[in-house]
């Protein structure tokens, strides 16, 4: 009687470690994609040059009218 209740618990204890290891898998996963998405490349994209424009509006980066000073 007493080895038939060893090999129910071992078979439990197997299933258990199973989960277990299953689970450890998914956490690891999980670690792994956060710290991409807090390590991994930036989706900013730079010009090739380097250089942003502060006038994104206008073509050559330049204002179009001068500003008024009042009269």
């Amino acid at each position: 009687m007493e080895i038939d209740e060893l090999r129910k618990e071992n078979a439990e204890l197997r299933a258990l470690v199973a989960k277990q290891a299953k689970q450890i898998e998914l956490l690891q996963e999980q670690v792994n994609y956060l710290m991409s998405k807090l390590y991994g490349k930036s989706s900013e994209q730079t010009p090739e040059d380097g250089q942003t424009s502060l006038f994104e509006d206008d073509e050559n980066g330049v204002f179009e009218q001068p500003e008024s000073t009042g009269e």
